[in-house]
């Protein structure tokens, strides 16, 4: 029997590594657009020159899957966090406001 070929593990450049205080790896707070409870979340990869704000990626430890947030609405502790949502709705809302308005 014939022996597979090994396969070489390529790491990918994961970018910044620390922004406005947070790091890689750090577990962090953040407002849900569709439920009043905040996310648990782990900081993935970071976005400075996004389009509408700078922004992280996120694994969600809550729900799960893959979420995008903008930095300013990330927080250490649940209820900064459940206090801000108002906030992060007024944003997202502005934030559609003006992609409709380039098109």
């Amino acid at each position: 029997m014939a022996r597979r070929k090994k396969t070489k593990v390529v790491e990918k450049d994961k970018g910044l590594q620390e922004y406005e205080g947070w790091t890689l790896g750090d577990l962090v707070w953040f407002p849900s657009r569709y439920e009043a409870t905040p996310r648990q979340g782990k900081i993935v990869r970071f976005h400075p020159e996004d389009n509408i704000a700078p922004c992280v990626s996120l694994h969600d430890l809550t729900a799960g899957g893959q979420r995008v947030m903008p930095v300013q609405y990330l927080f250490e502790d649940k209820k900064t966090a459940k206090s801000n949502r108002q906030s992060y709705l007024d944003f997202l809302s502005d934030s559609v406001a003006k992609s409709r308005e380039k098109k």
